[in-house]
């Protein structure tokens, strides 16, 4: 059976309303908002210079995201994070699933006068959604995460850079075959590193794989995704 390729749907929105922000999470699919952050404060303001002036060497966990035991999270000062993130400097035999991801700092609530820079937490209803948690994750290139299923509601919002996503469909995320989560995804047709998502293993029992590159939308560094309880 042949894996149906899907990009993701895109909204050029610059703003939007509660009630259809609630109806993309009531159709239970995936949409990329491409102009939706691209007013926000941050887009401009967190450059690296702004983050390590502001955040200086304190101590953080660098996670290398095998979602496995804690022995897989390292210190590391903030400042030196960011200079090996933005010189790829982690080491010629450094794999992408070997690369350190900064995904555990919580930027927002030990620094919260960075909280009114984005304002990801204003689409939600909070009557609905009472419980909003807020991070910043911050990656160097080629840095990925294994598959893994989210707990709630997510709306992903690339400040600089670009980001893959492959997503699949909470009915057929049993059978994703796991055994082999350790292999890589390639990124385009230039990427000898990863395999196809139609080649892959992982997706072979699958009908449907969404996935999209998001460095294509990222001309103003605003693309935004919601996802809606997908398996990612």
């Amino acid at each position: 059976m042949a894996i149906q390729i899907t990009n993701i749907d895109r909204d050029d929105c610059t703003s939007i309303t509660k009630e259809r922000f609630y109806e993309y999470l009531k159709d239970n699919k995936p949409v990329i908002f491409s102009n939706l952050a691209k007013d926000w404060t941050a887009i401009n303001k967190w450059t690296n210079e702004f983050l390590v002036g502001l955040v200086g060497d304190k101590l953080v966990d660098v996670d290398m995201c095998t979602f496995g035991s804690m022995s897989d999270i390292h210190k590391l000062p903030f400042s030196k994070y960011i200079d090996n993130a933005v010189n790829n400097n982690w080491g010629d035999k450094t794999s992408t699933t070997e690369k350190p991801y900064l995904r555990n700092f919580s930027l927002l609530d030990e620094f919260p006068q960075l909280s009114d820079d984005v304002k990801s937490q204003t689409f939600f209803n909070t009557d609905i959604h009472n419980m909003i948690v807020r991070g910043a994750f911050i990656g160097s290139k080629d840095s990925v995460t294994k598959m893994h299923c989210d707990t709630g509601d997510n709306l992903v919002c690339v400040i600089r850079g670009a980001k893959k996503i492959v997503m699949v469909d909470p009915t057929q995320s049993k059978k994703l075959v796991t055994a082999h989560q350790d292999m890589d995804i390639s990124i385009d047709e230039q990427d000898n590193i990863g395999q196809p998502i139609q080649q892959h293993p992982a997706f072979q029992q699958l009908e449907t794989v969404y996935d999209s590159n998001l460095n294509q939308v990222l001309k103003n560094r605003s693309s935004s995704l919601l996802s809606i309880n997908q398996s990612i």
